[in-house]
C-alpha cells in the first residue's frame, strides 16, 4: 500500500507534467515546443502507466508530430498510446479486443468517453499503413474505417 503523502506527491508531479506538456503543446507549431510537450507527456505516462489523461495527450502530440513532419516512426507509438488510453476509457473495447473480436466489433463498444482515443488510434493505424504502401492500406482499411466511423 502506498502512503497517502507519497500518493499525493505522485499525483501532483503527474499533474505538473501534464500542465507543462499542455503549455508546450499550445506552441506545437514550434518543433522545440512540440519536443518539450512530448517529453512532458512521456514522463507523465511513465509515472502513471495507463493513465488515460497522459496517454491521450501523448497520442495527440505524437500524431501532430507525424502530421507536421513526415515521421513514419511517430505513428506506431501514437497508436500504442491511443490504445492504452482507449483500454482505460472503454473497458468494453478492451474486453472485445482481448476476446479476439474484430476491430469493428471492438470499436462498436466504445462510448463517448473513449471517442477521442478511438479517433487517434484510427488515424495512427491508417497513417502508419499509408506510409507503408497499398498492401498495408488494404490490410487495415476496414478496421480503420470502422474505428473512424465510430469515433465520429
Amino acid at each position: 500500500m502506498i502512503p497517502a503523502g507519497l500518493l499525493l506527491l505522485a499525483l501532483s508531479a503527474g499533474a505538473d507534467l501534464l500542465a507543462r506538456g499542455d503549455a508546450a503543446f499550445a506552441g506545437r507549431d514550434d518543433p522545440a515546443r512540440l519536443a518539450q510537450a512530448l517529453d512532458a507527456y512521456r514522463r507523465a505516462a511513465a509515472e502513471a502507466p495507463g493513465d488515460p489523461a497522459a496517454e491521450l495527450r501523448l497520442a495527440r502530440a505524437l500524431a501532430f508530430r507525424a502530421l507536421s513532419e513526415p515521421a513514419a516512426e511517430a505513428w506506431p507509438p501514437a497508436a500504442r498510446a491511443a490504445e492504452r488510453a482507449l483500454r482505460r476509457l472503454a473497458p468494453a473495447f478492451a474486453a472485445a479486443a482481448d476476446a479476439g473480436k474484430g476491430p469493428a466489433e471492438a470499436a462498436s463498444r466504445v462510448e463517448a468517453p473513449g471517442a477521442e482515443a478511438l479517433y487517434w488510434l484510427s488515424l495512427a493505424t491508417w497513417s502508419s499503413a499509408q506510409q507503408k504502401g497499398v498492401s498495408a492500406l488494404l490490410a487495415v482499411k476496414d478496421a480503420a474505417l470502422a474505428m473512424m466511423e465510430r469515433a465520429a
